[in-house]
């Protein structure tokens, strides 16, 4: 029984970790990329320029690659859910479980600015 108590000091010790794990809101989603008009903003999204090229009418033409957004509310509230009602054990089967779900996705996008680095075209690829 000792053992038992220990053991449940120890998981609730460590409670939530699924709970922000699922609730982690980085990237951008479609709409967002959807909804950038400028170089900067593209940037701000966290996109990493894959390649870019200077066209000789002064456009400029960029692909990227923008981290997809991951997290979701509904999940957290999902795991808190369980971590309550099973005194925080989900904890050991729910942080494993997040933790696959983390892996990082990618939005692939043209885009062709004028010269004044206002986006004319973008394109998801």
């Amino acid at each position: 029984m000792k053992q038992l108590a220990i053991a449940l000091a120890c998981i609730c010790s460590f409670p939530s970790c699924s709970v922000f794990m699922a609730a982690n809101k980085d990237g951008a989603d479609v709409s967002q990329v959807q909804a950038a008009s400028s170089r900067t903003q593209f940037l701000n999204l966290g996109a990493k320029v894959i390649s870019s090229e200077r066209l000789p009418s002064g456009e400029l033409v960029e692909t990227y690659q923008i981290p997809k957004e991951r997290g979701s509310a509904a999940r957290a509230v999902m795991h808190g859910l369980l971590d309550l009602s099973t005194f925080f054990i989900w904890e050991i089967v729910g942080t494993p479980i997040e933790g696959s779900l983390d892996k990082q996705e990618f939005i692939t996008v043209k885009v062709t600015y004028t010269p004044d680095d206002i986006a004319k075209k973008a394109e998801l690829l």
